[in-house]
């Protein structure tokens, strides 16, 4: 059985598998956030969705004007989909194993230029 298919087709073709992939899996109003509706669902140890649709996005770097709040934040805004009012930032608790700096070993911490 031969099957013809151009490469731009086979390319659209898998953009929309991972686009509904994605979207049936992490937006705040997909599958994920129905089937734990009672709470909060972590999808990393930086993203949490809440059973409103609200997202909170995990900062483990410290904010001193350089902007990874902000950064961040808009950053899982726009990966998701959703509006800069559905977003909000808290900071990492300390959790040197989960959040630690990878370039600094095993401390949480911020540093580098």
């Amino acid at each position: 059985m031969s099957v013809l298919s151009s490469r731009r087709g086979f390319l659209k073709g898998a953009a929309a598998s991972a686009a509904a992939v994605l979207v049936i899996g992490v937006a705040p109003s997909g599958s994920m956030a129905a089937a734990n509706a009672a709470d909060t669902t972590m999808l990393n140890p930086f993203v949490k969705i809440a059973a409103d649709g609200t997202v909170t996005a995990i900062v483990k770097h410290f904010e001193k004007g350089q902007g990874p709040a902000t950064g961040l934040t808009t950053l899982i805004a726009e990966e998701l989909g959703v509006s800069m009012d559905a977003i909000e930032y808290e900071f990492a608790p300390s959790n040197p194993k989960l959040y630690n700096n990878t370039a600094f070993g095993p401390i949480q911490g911020t540093g580098g230029s």
